[in-house]
């Protein structure tokens, strides 16, 4: 059954054929919050509400609008937000207000790593920081975007970006993961 015959059998009625979405698409889903939560027991939470909020709303998908799973895992990645800032996880701190957007990294130095390599960097990070190079490399959300989602500042939003950035770097370091200077 494909996805689009899933989501008209569960909008007419038939419930039960939703069980196939939660099995087709949990552990991509789970990727997603796991880049955003460390905790497994926070993750499994975020996951299951995830979904009661993607069934909730399955008569809105749109197929014109994009796929169904970036519907879901954009439905998924505002939940793990909702579930830091209840939990007041995110923050603005002074370190935010640095002004030095000079430090990038290409997401081509992931490309060597395993989807656990990166996962482990990225948690490695606070959660605030996390959140934001989320939104910018794995959303690709603007600036503006993410400021908007977050009810912060665009520039806080730069300046959590850049502490992320310099953060999974130091990370990256300790870890005695060798990359090109190119890259950072």
């Amino acid at each position: 059954m494909t996805d689009l015959e899933i989501i008209s059998s569960c909008t007419q009625g038939n419930h039960r054929f939703f069980r196939l979405i939660v099995e087709r698409y949990s552990g991509a889903l789970m990727t997603v919050v796991r880049r955003y939560v460390s905790s497994s027991e926070d993750g499994k939470d975020i996951l299951q509400e995830s979904f009661i909020s993607i069934y909730k709303s399955l008569h809105s998908f749109d197929v014109t609008k994009g796929t169904f799973y970036t519907w879901m895992r954009t439905i998924t990645a505002r939940q793990a937000i909702s579930f830091l800032s209840k939990n007041k996880v995110l923050t603005i701190s002074s370190e935010d207000l640095t002004n030095d957007y000079s430090i990038a990294i290409e997401p081509s130095i992931f490309d060597k790593l395993n989807e656990e390599e990166i996962l482990n960097i990225i948690n490695q990070i606070p959660d605030d920081y996390r959140v934001v190079f989320n939104l910018y490399y794995f959303e690709d959300l603007s600036h503006k975007e993410i400021g908007k989602l977050l009810n912060i500042k665009e520039s806080s939003s730069r300046s959590k970006l850049t502490r992320a950035r310099k953060l999974i770097i130091s990370v990256m370091e300790n870890l005695k993961f060798e990359f090109p200077k190119y890259a950072i």
